[in-house]
C-alpha cells in the first residue's frame, strides 16, 4: 500500500499554492525536520495515502550555515511563444556542480514535464565522491535523498529508459 508521495519544491508556500491551485484543496502544515533542513504541508489522498508537499526550511539552513545566494527570477520564452517563469535558490557551494539547487515554478507556467514528450523513466541517480561522506551529509541537511558513493572524481549519474532501450548519463 502506497504510504504517501513526496513533492519536492524550493519554497513551501509555493508549492502548497501549486497543489491548491490545481485540486481546489489547500494542504497544512505539517512541521519541520529538525537536523535535515525541511518542512512540509500535507494533504490526504484517500485511504491511508497522503501528499507530503516538502521544501528547504529557510530557518534550519541558517541554523545549519549552508550559505544560500539571494534568490534569482528566470524565465524562457518556448518555440511556441509562451514564457515560462521560475524563481532559483542556489547554495553558495555547490561543491562543483554535486549539490542540488532549488527552483520555484510560476503558477501561471506550465511545468516542462507536463507536456513534453512522454515515454521515459528515471531508473536511477546517484553521485559519487571521494569523500562521500561529506557530501552526503551536505545532501541530508538540505533534506535531499540521494545515494551518495565513493569514486575516484566528482560526478553525477543517470539512467533513463524508454522503449528503445536505456541510456546513461553522467557528469
Amino acid at each position: 500500500m502506497l504510504d504517501h508521495i513526496i513533492l519536492g519544491c524550493s519554497d513551501l508556500d509555493g508549492g502548497v499554492q501549486f497543489i491548491a491551485e490545481r485540486t481546489g484543496v489547500r494542504a497544512v502544515l505539517g512541521g519541520v525536520h529538525p537536523g535535515h533542513g525541511t518542512r512540509n504541508s500535507l494533504l490526504s489522498v484517500g485511504g491511508r495515502s497522503y501528499l507530503e508537499v516538502l521544501a528547504p526550511d529557510p530557518q534550519q539552513l541558517g541554523t545549519a550555515r549552508i550559505a544560500c545566494k539571494t534568490p534569482t527570477a528566470g524565465s524562457r520564452v518556448r518555440p511556441d511563444g509562451r514564457r515560462l517563469r521560475w524563481t532559483m535558490l542556489a547554495l553558495e557551494d555547490n561543491r562543483g556542480g554535486l549539490l542540488p539547487f532549488f527552483l520555484e515554478w510560476s503558477a501561471d507556467s506550465t511545468h516542462p514535464s507536463e507536456d513534453a514528450p512522454a515515454g521515459c523513466r528515471l531508473v536511477g541517480f546517484g553521485v559519487e565522491s571521494p569523500d562521500p561522506d561529506e557530501l552526503a551529509g551536505m545532501y541530508q541537511r538540505l533534506g535531499v535523498e540521494v545515494a551518495v558513493k565513493r569514486g575516484d572524481r566528482p560526478r553525477i549519474f543517470a539512467r533513463i529508459a524508454g522503449p528503445g532501450g536505456e541510456c546513461d548519463l553522467t557528469s
